[in-house]
């Protein structure tokens, strides 16, 4: 007599391209026809839908169905293929400790039985796994070489969309190229990726929704693909066939600013909301001065700019704010581009040049390692030594690239009106870029009658522009 088993269905695809799980249907149907033939009965159905057994991730359904199994809650096991339930050796060890203690036998709809109660079975379990882990690391490989192949002849190889392209990677969407363009722009003058992302979250929308995060717009704004170059595993292997969005240049500047490990992830977040706080100076102790509320003797409150020390002396934050502004705004518009720095063309030239040098130099070096002329020691030893040449060659061509706060200001039709579009972090850049502003302390007794600021006591004086 047939022995009727509680039988557990288990389905997987690995890509699941449309979402709608037609595939883990499918097998579930195929596996359910096979139990009405074996006269068995399925009492629970574990779906991993969109998880591939290769890559070792976490399969939840699947742990789940080893459970049952050690707990006697199932004693059959149904499959659409024995490599839906595991293509590692591993997996399937621990597969055949969880079913060989009750002799639970595993069906297949297109392998048939997969016999775990014998030795002859469990070997063969054993061969058909290895031979199945092999196929998937050849597939895996192969995969991988053509991609790289493309990637190195700058093809697009797929995957989801790029912000700033349409969904083939070849073309521009308009919006988003102008958004990475500002945003390059943005930390070139000296902004912080921070308020970028500020900006960002108010005004552009992310490929996938969301919200903006730092660390994304910092891997936006460093990707090789802005520039035409088509990198593979973080190395850059070519020219892109895609339109760029910012120049080689400004690539190479924007990666050596943003990843600058001396320059602080955390600078200017607690900032950002007045220009002067952090870049005042207090008149009495040197120390800078912070934005703060402050009681008036009517019961309103209003901001102040206090002496870190919270002791020295204290400002209206308002009145001191705008007194800048308009020193800075008639700064601008009577000298406009003369506040540039000064550039030196043959010299950035000739940094180029330099650069261009020692990559063609780290070509050869991985053709002559790839011959077998050096072995891996003399490849690596050279390799480190020329690429931190490249990095300090990169480093002062950011320097050149950045020319400052003031680029795109200075040169504005109307550079006061240009300044006070600018966010208060560019703002803040800029003020700091032209001139230093210490607050003396108050003289004794009131402010004369009609006079609600004391301008003397403001000190502001430019500094040297190079």
């Amino acid at each position: 007599m047939t022995q009727v088993r509680r039988a557990a269905v288990y389905c997987r695809i690995s890509k699941d391209r449309v979402g709608a799980g037609l595939g883990v249907e499918r097998q579930e149907a195929d596996c359910r026809e096979l139990a009405a033939r074996l006269g068995w009965t399925v009492v629970e159905v574990f779906p991993d839908n969109d998880l591939s057994a290769f890559t070792g991730k976490r399969r939840p359904s699947y742990r789940r169905m080893l459970d049952a199994i050690r707990d006697g809650r199932v004693d059959a096991v149904l499959a659409w293929h024995t490599d839906r339930l595991h293509r590692s050796p591993v997996e399937l060890e621990e597969y055949i400790s969880a079913c060989q203690p009750g002799e639970v036998p595993t069906h297949c709809v297109t392998a048939g039985v997969l016999d775990l109660s014998t030795a002859s079975g469990r070997m063969t379990a054993r061969i058909t796994g290895a031979v199945a882990r092999h196929e998937s690391e050849h597939m895996s490989e192969r995969i991988c070489g053509q991609k790289a192949r493309a990637t190195a002849a700058g093809q697009w190889t797929g995957g989801g969309r790029p912000f700033g392209y349409t969904r083939d990677g070849m073309a521009l969407v308009a919006t988003e190229a102008d958004a990475i363009r500002d945003g390059v722009h943005r930390v070139l003058a000296g902004e912080s990726v921070y308020s970028i992302t500020k900006s960002w979250q108010a005004t552009v929308t992310p490929v996938r929704g969301g919200r903006w995060h730092a660390q994304n717009v910092s891997r936006i704004l460093t990707r090789p693909r802005n520039a035409k170059l088509a990198a593979h595993h973080g190395e850059v292997v070519g020219a892109g066939e895609w339109p760029s969005i910012i120049t080689e240049d400004e690539h190479h500047a924007v990666c050596a600013i943003v990843r600058d490990p001396a320059r602080s992830t955390y600078s200017g977040v607690r900032s950002l909301k007045w220009v002067g706080s952090g870049l005042y100076r207090c008149g009495r102790c040197g120390a800078d001065m912070r934005s703060a509320s402050n009681m008036t003797r009517d019961g309103h409150t209003r901001r102040v700019y206090r002496c870190r020390t919270g002791m020295h002396l204290m400002i209206s934050g308002e009145k001191l704010d705008e007194f800048v502004t308009e020193t800075v705004c008639a700064l601008l518009d009577q000298h406009g581009p003369g506040l540039l720095p000064a550039r030196d063309v043959d010299a950035t030239r000739e940094l180029h040049s330099q650069a261009n040098a020692l990559r063609a130099r780290l070509d050869e070096l991985a053709d002559a390692y790839g011959d077998g002329d050096l072995d891996r020691r003399q490849y690596t030893r050279q390799r480190e030594r020329i690429t931190a040449k490249l990095d300090t060659l990169t480093g002062q061509l950011a320097a050149a690239q950045s020319g400052g706060a003031l680029d795109g200001i200075a040169t504005a039709e109307r550079p006061a009106t240009a300044f006070r579009a600018q966010p208060v972090a560019r703002r803040r850049a800029i003020v700091d870029a032209l001139m230093t502003v210490t607050v003396q302390p108050a003289k004794p007794g009131r402010l004369p009658k009609g006079v609600d600021f004391a301008y003397d006591r403001v000190l502001i004086e430019p500094r040297e522009i190079r």
